[in-house]
């Protein structure tokens, strides 16, 4: 795995077991976890892969802002509870409070 064109360190990859599939074959998975501060500084990461079986060297890239943008979904998440939770409470309290107040 590559991060902007070098080699991340071993001890910041997590190592799965070496699996076997139903084919005969075996999958291996390394993984990465990116936090935060590492994606704010958008670095370019690569997967590559040479094995015995591929022509070539199988390179995957990734960037920060080719999946879903964590911070607009998490503010729809946030506007929606609070159309939809703390504006209907606040309203029924107040119906509530005249009620008992005699204003309705």
């Amino acid at each position: 795995m590559l991060r902007d064109g070098h080699p991340i360190p071993e001890e910041e990859l997590i190592l799965g077991a070496l699996l076997p599939n139903g084919d005969g074959t075996y999958q291996l998975r390394r993984t990465l976890s990116v936090g935060a501060e590492e994606l704010r500084e958008r670095h370019h990461y690569t997967c590559s892969v040479t094995h015995l079986t591929l022509d070539n060297k199988l390179d995957i890239g990734w960037e920060p802002g080719n999946g879903p943008n964590i911070a607009v979904i998490a503010s729809v998440v946030i506007v929606g509870f609070l159309v939809l939770v703390v504006v209907p409470a606040i309203t029924a309290f107040v119906i509530y409070k005249r009620r008992v107040r005699g204003y309705l």
